[in-house]
């Protein structure tokens, strides 16, 4: 992730892993991680594997949900696939994260690719026959698994091309569902939802689990995320120090050598008067003499101070990942137990709070809602 040019490239970025690694551990493994899934899927692209590429620069996306260059590369690589109901919603989700963010030349990119695919959209329409402005008690309807928002019956809605299914509940009612297949056209698909008949009065409906759990410290994660983090910090304070040093000794380095070539070492040009400690001018063997000094002392410090900057990466490095680690045995030292009874029939469970949301996320091919239950 770090681009080093020469040694003073090298050592400015010994120093920068290890303060960065102190200020935000979380946040770089967090972004660690999408960049390498990212990376992963512009292999597989190139390896003619799009499906799989597909996969992955979506997890790359869902590990940091600010790398929106990587919902880019997960709409580009749908549209590849043939999604193209997935990659409309992922494209316009990019248009508007860079409407919101200036970032113009993205906005318009996105945004001209979207309007590309509108004319190659498949489009389903869900009709129910019951009456949409008085459902049945509880309705709940899932499309492929996902929840499916009532308010969008009637509705044309963008949709991949494959199998799929649908599922209809209600209180009381018995669950209805159908499997169907789109096209990979631009027509129009009609499901028809019958009206749900009731349920025998003894089948039982919904069954809730309810949570109950309570929470206990793990004390051999604690004491692990302590010994851990201690040791991160400790590395990172050393590579800090160690960096400094170098930085220090590289200029020692770089003022002999300075000197070596104004003492005509290797026959260099010189620009300016050869000198010894007391301001005395050198000339003939004794300059000659004096660049042969200032040169070997340049030699030995650059080794030293290059020795020292490797240390400090390297200190940088496993200190980072020791307090990584830390974090994780402090942060999930708490665990949970399920203190609950066997489960027990209540009332069915509905959903509530839901949206048709036409594929603005990696998680869904085609349509993509979200909500609560």
């Amino acid at each position: 992730m770090f681009a080093l040019r020469g040694f003073g490239g090298k050592l400015t970025s010994g120093v920068t892993v290890a303060i960065f690694l102190s200020a935000s551990v979380p946040a770089f493994a967090q972004a660690g991680v999408s960049e390498q899934l990212y990376r992963e899927g512009g292999e597989l692209m190139k390896a003619g594997k799009t499906h799989e590429a597909c996969g992955k620069f979506a997890a790359s996306y869902r590990a940091d949900n600010t790398a929106v260059g990587s919902l880019l590369a997960t709409a580009a690589c749908h549209e590849k696939e043939g999604k193209n109901a997935a990659a409309w919603g992922e494209y316009g989700a990019v248009a508007a994260i860079a409407a919101r963010d200036g970032q113009t030349d993205r906005q318009q990119y996105a945004t001209d690719h979207a309007k590309a695919l509108e004319p190659k959209l498949h489009h389903l329409v869900i009709a129910p026959a019951f009456d949409v402005a008085n459902p049945p008690t509880g309705l709940a309807v899932q499309l492929d698994g996902a929840g499916f928002d009532p308010g969008a019956f009637n509705s044309q809605i963008p949709i991949d091309s494959g199998d799929h299914t649908l599922n209809v509940t209600a209180t009381g009612k018995t669950p209805w569902a159908t499997k169907f297949t789109t096209a990979n056209d631009t027509k129009t698909d009609t499901v028809s939802v019958p009206a749900l008949v009731d349920a025998p009065k003894d089948q039982p409906q919904t069954i809730v689990i309810k949570d109950e759990t309570t929470t206990h410290l793990n004390k051999t994660k604690l004491a692990l995320g302590i010994i851990f983090g201690g040791v991160g910090l400790g590395g990172i304070g050393a590579a800090i120090g160690l960096g400094l040093n170098a930085s220090a000794v590289n200029q020692k380095a770089v003022d002999a050598g300075s000197a070596a070539t104004a003492c005509g070492f290797n026959n260099a040009p010189v620009t300016q008067a050869c000198t010894d400690d007391k301001g005395h001018v050198l000339t003939g063997a004794d300059a000659t003499n004096a660049a042969n000094g200032h040169h070997a002392y340049q030699v030995d410090t650059h080794s030293k101070a290059e020795t020292s900057q490797t240390i400090a990466i390297v200190s940088g490095i496993v200190g980072g990942l020791s307090l990584i680690a830390g974090v994780f045995f402090i942060v999930t030292s708490p665990e949970k137990t399920n203190a609950a009874p066997p489960p027990s029939v209540d009332k069915p469970a509905t959903v509530s709070n839901l949206k048709v949301i036409p594929v603005v996320s990696p998680q869904f091919n085609g349509l993509g809602l979200s909500g609560s239950f």
